[in-house]
């Protein structure tokens, strides 16, 4: 005696079945493909049979679905989702008669649900009303699951395609479009039933731009090679752009090409920009001569104009200086006219030697007048920094007048220094001015100089290096400043002096002479106790 599952396909069918119609039973097979459960349904009585299989599919004891049971209770396995479309389309196929199919989830035994195809068929009675609805069952588990992936990745395809900015498309071996994003829609400028099917000579105005395009798809076929290439095209609105288009042949599985796919990208505006960088080059040289010459005058134009307002503060200061040389000049020229009417001669010499020296002294203090304010070519030098101060002392000392105690200590055997001597005089007399301004009642200036090894940890503005330096220090015992002045107080135009005393520049210009010849400037002050400027230039071997 065999088992159930190895019976025949009539034994196995409920009793009900059995005696139905051979034919139609063996169509019902041949439709269903792989069955996985036979049912006979009794319309009038709502009795529903099936086979052991039929048990299994929807989760149900095996002797109670050969007994039969009622249809809600074999639609209780049926999803949740499913039931109210499956209870439809029943009672549709039960009022026309005929075939019935319908797709849906069942709960199974262990616990999942699982596709299955339902087919059958409503018998009528002679009096017109439904008897009988026999069907299969069909497992399409595997194949809901591939149409499910199907979906997922066409949909996954759509979005892709849709997201790839440009153009995206494919052609066949003649030529005819395929598919086509969103974005060759819009270069196209026709929906895309109007153009899916076509070849550019269909859908595109231009047909000169067309044939180009075509021969260029051609010739990449026919290399099977990927070409990145440029395209004049024309948008739909009339203007012209630039299209970076990489091509590609389509292979089938065998390895033939089956057609093109390619993406495009608008690069009109990188191709303008490209120009314009172009063109700019070519002008770029002259460019940078003019500005760095318009730069070069202008910061002539500044350091002379701030060695001006150095000499107006020095004529103050000299006025009275050389007054006093015109004096003793003059009264010795007096005297000696006086003992030459007298006839007297003893005392000319004497007079002479002391108009003399007045003379070489004005002499000297016009030379070091002119040398600072005349205009020259800077040019860096190795310099003595002792020396250019000893040079300078006198008339720093005239331009402070007597009430500034002023003190030079030079360090011995000092470093050398490359820098330009005029802008250096320049910044130690401005240093000087502005130290004798902070003391309107007298006080001391001291002027150091020294050879000093940085390691990098000085607060020199956090920007200088390590290494060998020559420093400049210019203390004053003035008014300090406070916080907020100093954190200005190398800005250009930035002063505390009153309109008219001061260009607000001197500071700016020795920041800038330091940071020129390598070095920096430190800036050391407190109210009340007085101001200490310090110059640090790197030694020169």
């Amino acid at each position: 005696m065999s088992r159930p599952d190895e019976r025949s396909g009539s034994e196995s069918l409920p009793l009900q079945l059995r005696g139905y119609d051979a034919a139609q039973r063996l169509q019902l097979a041949l439709d269903a493909g792989v069955i996985i459960g036979t049912w006979l349904w009794d319309v009038a009585a709502d009795h529903v049979s099936g086979d052991e299989r039929f048990a299994r599919s929807f989760g149900l004891s095996a002797k109670v679905c050969a007994q039969g049971l009622p249809l809600e209770q074999v639609t209780a396995c049926i999803h949740p989702e499913d039931r109210s479309r499956v209870q439809a389309a029943i009672f549709e196929a039960l009022g026309r008669g005929g075939p019935y199919r319908c797709e849906y989830r069942v709960l199974q035994s262990d616990g999942i649900y699982r596709w299955i195809e339902a087919s059958g068929h409503v018998e009528f009675d002679e009096q017109g009303r439904p008897c009988t609805f026999p069907g299969v069952l069909l497992d399409i588990e595997t194949r809901r699951n591939a149409e499910a992936e199907r979906d997922r990745i066409t949909s996954l395809l759509r979005s892709f395609t849709s997201a790839v900015p440009g153009v995206v498309y494919a052609k066949d071996r003649e030529g005819r479009m395929l598919v086509a994003n969103h974005g060759a829609t819009e270069l196209i400028g026709k929906p895309p039933e109007q153009y899916i099917g076509c070849t550019d000579l269909d859908f595109l105005e231009d047909k000169v731009q067309a044939r180009v395009i075509m021969e260029n798809d051609r010739r990449i076929m026919e290399g099977r090679q990927t070409v990145e290439i440029e395209e004049q095209v024309r948008l739909s609105d009339g203007t012209a752009a630039t299209w970076l288009s990489l091509k590609a042949p389509l292979l089938n599985e065998a390895g033939e090409v089956v057609g093109l796919i390619g993406s495009s990208i608008d690069v009109t505006a990188r191709k303008r920009a490209e120009a314009a960088v172009q063109e700019l080059n070519q002008t770029l040289e002259e460019r940078v001569r003019i500005a760095i010459a318009e730069r070069e005058d202008a910061e002539a134009a500044l350091r002379q104009a701030q060695k001006m307002e150095a000499v107006g503060q020095l004529t103050g200061g000299i006025a009275h200086d050389f007054n006093n040389l015109l004096a003793g000049i003059s009264g010795s020229l007096e005297l000696m006219r006086m003992r030459l009417a007298q006839g007297r001669l003893e005392d000319m010499g004497r007079y002479l030697i002391v108009a003399q020296g007045a003379v070489k002294r004005a002499a000297s203090l016009t030379h070091r007048l002119l040398a600072f304010s005349r205009r020259q070519n800077l040019a860096p030098l190795p310099t003595n920094v002792n020396e250019l101060i000893q040079g300078l002392e006198e008339l720093v000392r005239r331009s402070v007048g007597a009430t500034i105690d002023l003190q030079v200590q030079g360090t011995a055997n000092p470093w050398t220094v490359l820098i330009d001597g005029a802008q250096l005089e320049n910044a130690v007399l401005n240093l000087c001015i502005n130290a004798r301004d902070a003391m309107p009642q007298g006080g001391r200036i001291l002027i150091e100089t020294a050879n000093e090894h940085l390691d990098g940890s000085d607060d020199l503005d956090n920007a200088i290096g390590a290494g060998e330096y020559l420093a400049i220090h210019v203390s004053d015992t003035g008014t300090g400043m406070t916080e907020e002045v100093m954190a200005k107080a190398f800005e250009p135009f930035f002063t505390t002096k009153p309109v008219g005393s001061g260009t607000g520049l001197g500071l700016s210009m020795i920041y800038g002479f330091a940071r020129q010849s390598g070095g920096r400037v430190q800036l050391r002050s407190q109210v009340g106790q007085g101001t200490t400027v310090s110059v640090y230039l790197p030694r020169h071997e």
